[in-house]
């Protein structure tokens, strides 16, 4: 669970930005208000937001924040996130380091799940000093994990101060792989110290479940690869028929949804079984086969070889049909963008509260308020029992409605600005005399820093000029 981020010298971000996402009780006189609000949740002596709304202009910067957590927290799952990392400010610090740090608690490396330790973990990169043919390759300048205060790991570029995941110490690391996959590099199956590196590794990946990758504003394809990694996760976990639920209700005409196996792919079988019929002998000595035929052999072998490597890829591969008064079409083709949008934020949501994850959204783009909000109550603690409690949903808006929400408190309130081409971040909750009472009309109005039309009064007063014209 997400307790606290940092970020220094990222895209917009130049000054140091500080998120903590505690819930400070100095803010309030009846404690017991906190311990009952259904998203703030409660370890060992922190109470800790479950729900974040980021607010600010277009163009302040909310994207590149996320972008930043995005990328800190999967740097340890592939470099490519690494590599996306490092984009420093391109005013005040193209060549200065980009500094960045997470906080965060886990029950992975403890036995009893019941119990939480504090991990933090952070990570500075800067371009790598050296020829100008390299000057954009990245150099890791520290990198540090310390659990419950204590130190795990410790390297200063490309050298390790301390070690304690496989006890070895004389180690050169890679200036462009974080400490975690350098270790996935060099270590097999067969030693005994790889068990240890993968629960780190899901340590460090497990702290985030988003889709940041996919275009927000685009509406997602449901028929391709998107759609069979939804069923397939969805299927592993036994929550395909929640999330189809979960979807139902953005429509009231939708009488139910369906995973069925695509027409091409029992396609696929068909000329398979006409192939078959084929002497083995002319196969064999391919004569009095086509170009075509060879080529789709070719096709079936591989996919025969995913079949066999990849539980059953062919029977996997799905479409979503939408169902509607007894007749049935495609859902891509007949459900509403708002729909398909909702459908795969839901998906993102519904793996977060699996994992106990943060689920990252930048904006719910064309879905309405009250519905917006019916996913805010997913996260409610206890809401399911069988699920972990620490998920978390953090999400930038401009819609003004979700203020109103009735959980919702000042600190889980953050606005974004930009001045002089910096970005920085402070809480609703950091401006005196401000309540949830005037929090909507104050932003309105453009009192609170955070502009809600920045710009409203500058339209250009000329359509057409001529710079010929004295």
């Amino acid at each position: 669970m997400l307790v606290k981020f940092s970020v220094e010298n990222y895209k917009s971000v130049y000054d140091k930005i500080e998120l903590d996402f505690r819930i400070n009780l100095e803010n309030y006189d009846n404690k017991e208000s906190i311990d009952n609000n259904p998203f703030v949740l409660k370890i060992n002596d922190d109470y800790i937001s479950k729900l974040c709304l980021f607010y600010g202009h277009n163009g302040s910067g909310k994207t590149s924040i996320f972008e930043a957590l995005l990328n800190i927290c999967s740097s340890n799952l592939d470099s490519n996130f690494l590599k996306k990392l490092y984009k420093p400010n391109m005013i005040y610090g193209e060549d200065e380091e980009s500094k960045f740090e997470i906080e965060f608690y886990s029950n992975v490396l403890n036995e009893n799940k019941n119990e939480y330790s504090l991990y933090n973990y952070k990570l500075n990169i800067k371009n790598k000093e050296i020829d100008d043919e390299y000057k954009k390759s990245i150099q890791i300048t520290e990198e540090i994990l310390t659990e419950n205060g204590n130190v795990v790991f410790k390297r200063t570029n490309n050298d390790l101060v301390k070690n304690e995941i496989t006890n070895d110490e004389k180690i050169t690391i890679p200036s462009n792989k974080t400490f975690i996959l350098f270790l996935m590099d060099i270590y097999t199956k067969e030693k005994k110290e790889f068990n240890n590196i993968l629960i780190y590794r899901k340590l460090m990946t497990s702290i985030l479940t988003t889709n940041m990758g996919i275009n927000y504003l685009e509406v997602p394809n449901f028929t391709k690869v998107f759609l069979n990694r939804i069923y397939n996760n969805l299927d592993k976990y036994r929550l395909l028929d929640f999330y189809i639920d979960l979807i139902k209700i953005a429509d009231v005409g939708i009488d139910n949804i369906a995973f069925e196996l695509d027409e091409n792919d029992k396609n696929i079988y068909d000329v398979k079984k006409s192939i078959g019929l084929l002497k083995e002998d002319e196969i064999k000595s391919k004569k009095n086969i086509s170009k075509e035929t060879k080529a789709i052999i070719a096709i079936l072998k591989n996919l025969e070889f995913l079949s066999s490597k990849n539980n059953d890829f062919i029977k996997k591969r799905k479409k979503v049909i939408s169902y509607r008064n007894g007749k049935k079409a495609p859902f891509d083709e007949i459900e509403s963008d708002g729909t398909k949008i909702y459908a795969f934020h839901m998906f993102n949501i519904v793996t977060s509260l699996k994992n106990g994850s943060l689920s990252l959204h930048d904006e719910f783009y064309g879905v309405q308020p009250d519905l917006i909000k019916t996913a805010f109550f997913l996260f409610r603690k206890n809401m399911y029992k069988e699920v972990e409690q620490t998920a978390q949903l953090f999400m930038t808006t401009h819609d003004i409605v979700l203020m109103d929400f009735k959980y919702l408190l000042l600190e889980q309130v953050k606005f974004v600005v930009k001045e002089e081409n910096k970005t920085y971040v402070y809480s609703a909750s950091d401006i005196e005399g401000l309540t949830k009472e005037n929090l909507i009309e104050n932003y309105k109005n453009n009192k609170l820093g955070a502009k809600y039309f920045p710009r409203a009064y500058d339209l250009p007063i000329k359509m057409y000029s001529n710079s010929n014209d004295e």
